[in-house]
């Protein structure tokens, strides 16, 4: 299922600085164990893109799926690992097409993430790069590029290829600690791609911090220039991108090092050995939905609908329907998710899972009443995140009211 290195000829990208070997892949307490060490002598070895031998100084380990084994449209792969904690150690899961000469618009790279394992600059993040591009798409100045047909070219000049999320890539974090055991998933579903993060247990239980849906995709900008002589002028560049319906790309992990300040160096030597340790790789196959197509609306029933507040405007007339209400009707048992507290705005709390009555409340929503027991406790699932898990997104719309005789304000 597994080959050695980033790609079946075990062929290095020109900008990292150790070579891939199986005997620095290990299995210890039944996990993978990926090192990264010094080499004396150095190792020779092709590097891309002219294949050229390069000598190596360093080793270390890496991945990828064979051709039986891709990334396709409705899966989710999640992969547990503990990362590793060295300067120039540099860590990345990641999908590249298994056919390199298809449709340009949809050959891209996902990097589920890249890890910068240096302490003084820990840095995490997540996006995908388009490489490919039709002639007409790029200018015809452009330098950096290597032809695969007569109109389909690939981009080598990073300035010049399409970028998601932009400059914003980074993951904030929050309480994850990068350097214990976490879990990270990928989910691709119709025309949708999601991340997922999370320290303990499975990552497709947390909320995506990155969800790419396509449309418009921007250049990566005007950095590093001079590699080509000064010319550059890509940030006016955009294009629009899906999420392609015919996936098939191989998924690769990898722990190398690299000695630029930008990518996490430079290299301590004093850190080395050092290691990646992997506890599982796991893909799973998900059920292809049918959108929802409706060419009828749900009938409210008379008690879903709540009195309008006395400041509405003047004409305004239409109820806010009480959503677990009108769901009950359609023959929907409430178990362990929640709606709607006594006072909470419906549309608000099943978009948010933010519940004025259960706690957890952020500044600016509801105080909770004395007494009130009625609490959102740990294990409890929002409907939000249960309609997330059956493909179905939700969306809030509008406002809400507040209570003044409760001492209550407007919460949106």
């Amino acid at each position: 299922m597994f080959g050695i290195g980033v790609n079946k000829d075990n062929t290095l990208n020109n900008g990292v600085s150790a070579a891939f070997r199986r005997e620095n892949l290990s299995v210890r307490d039944g996990k993978l164990v990926m090192t990264a060490k010094q080499e004396a002598p150095p190792l020779a070895g092709p590097s891309e893109p002219r294949l050229d031998s390069v000598d190596f100084h360093y080793s270390s380990g890496a991945v990828h799926t064979s051709l039986g084994y891709p990334l396709r449209n409705n899966m989710y792969l999640e992969v547990r690992l503990k990362l590793p904690d060295n300067a120039g150690g540099f860590c990345a899961l990641w999908a590249m097409p298994n056919n390199p000469f298809g449709t340009p618009a949809d050959l891209f790279e996902i990097d589920i993430f890249e890890f910068h394992a240096n302490r003084e600059q820990t840095k995490f993040y997540s996006g995908i790069w388009w490489h490919d591009f039709e002639r007409d798409e790029q200018p015809e100045d452009l330098l950096g590029y290597r032809a695969r047909a007569e109109d389909h070219i690939f981009v080598t000049q990073q300035e010049y290829r399409g970028h998601f999320p932009g400059h914003s890539a980074h993951f904030q974090g929050g309480s994850v600690d990068y350097y214990e055991f976490l879990t990270v998933g990928l989910k691709v579903s119709a025309g949708k791609i999601e991340w997922f993060l999370a320290q303990d247990g499975p990552a497709w239980r947390s909320l995506p911090y990155r969800t790419f849906s396509g449309g418009t995709v921007r250049a990566r900008g005007n950095h590093n220039c001079e590699r080509y002589g000064g010319h550059c002028n890509a940030s006016h560049l955009e294009w629009q991108r899906d999420v392609p319906s015919n996936l098939d790309a191989r998924v690769i992990l990898e722990y190398t090092l690299r000695d630029p300040l930008w990518a996490g160096g430079p290299i301590n030597n004093s850190d080395l050995p050092s290691e990646m340790l992997v506890d599982y790789i796991r893909f799973y196959d998900l059920p292809e939905l049918d959108p929802l197509i409706s060419d009828s609306k749900l009938p409210l029933p008379s008690d879903s609908k709540l009195p309008l507040p006395p400041s509405a405007p003047a004409g305004f007339t239409s109820h806010t329907p009480h959503i677990d209400t009108l769901l009950a009707s359609e023959g929907m048992t409430l178990t362990d998710t929640h709606a709607t507290p006594w006072c909470g705005p419906s549309r608000y709390s099943i978009l948010s899972g933010r519940y004025p009555q259960r706690g957890r409340h952020p500044v600016g929503t509801y105080e909770p009443e004395p007494d009130c027991s009625n609490q959102f406790l740990d294990g409890q699932a929002s409907l939000a995140q249960v309609l997330r898990a059956a493909n179905f997104d939700t969306a809030f719309f509008g406002g809400c009211r507040g209570y003044p005789s409760l001492g209550h304000a407007a919460t949106l």
